[in-house]
């Protein structure tokens, strides 16, 4: 009786090694697609070419002083590249017809090759709503002092002004009216000194392909 079952435990654990070792291949995660699913097409951008085909061309650009810069949003961060561009080929690009129906593609034909030179994540330089809060209840100077910037428009009816901050724009809306008697002659920068900051909200990218807002 012992020797049977002896044999019996020998057979079921020589058929517990054949079954583990008949475990396709196929079945056994690849660590290199794995590591293909986990990497971001981010890290793969090489040239401007790549950011457009990434983008679809729905980002912000600057071409000028050497440089091509492309900013734009991508599953939910914002990212900044930066490429070198010979005197010839800025020559060549400011050099199109910007009427031409060939103009967007004969650009992208001269910076697409370019190389990125840098890769930025711009998303540390966003308010949250904490940081955000904390403008509530300071003046329009005190803004401008913390580096924010009245360029990109206004409605003096709802007292709503597009402010960009760093690389991004927001919604700030100020305490008060502005009579409309004033409104031809209103400045937008001299005007807001006293106001009082009522509410902000996030908008999006604003100047970030100017390295000034940065």
């Amino acid at each position: 009786m012992k020797k049977n079952i002896s044999l019996f435990l020998v057979l079921l654990l020589a058929l517990s090694v054949f079954v583990a070792c008949s475990v396709s291949k196929s079945d056994v995660p690849d660590q290199n697609e794995t590591e293909k699913e986990q990497a971001s097409p981010i890290d793969s951008l090489n040239t401007i070419g790549d950011v457009l085909e990434l983008t679809k061309g729905s980002c912000q650009s600057a071409i000028g002083e050497g440089k091509v810069i492309f900013a734009f949003e991508y599953n939910g961060s914002y990212y900044r590249v930066t490429a070198a561009i010979s005197e010839k080929d800025q020559a060549d690009y400011n050099g199109l017809d910007f009427f031409d129906e060939d103009y967007e593609a004969k650009g992208n034909a001269i910076i697409s090759p370019l190389k990125i030179d840098k890769v930025e994540c711009l998303d540390d330089q966003k308010l949250n709503s904490e940081e955000m809060e904390a403008f509530i209840g300071k003046t329009g100077q005190d803004l401008m002092d913390a580096g924010w910037h009245n360029d990109s428009g206004y409605n003096l009816e709802t007292m709503e002004f597009w402010m960009s901050f760093k690389s991004f724009e927001y919604t700030v809306v100020f305490d008060g009216t502005i009579d409309e008697s004033e409104y031809e002659n209103f400045d937008s920068e001299e005007g807001i000194r006293a106001l009082v900051v009522k509410s902000l909200a996030f908008e999006g990218l604003g100047n970030a392909t100017d390295s000034d807002m940065e």
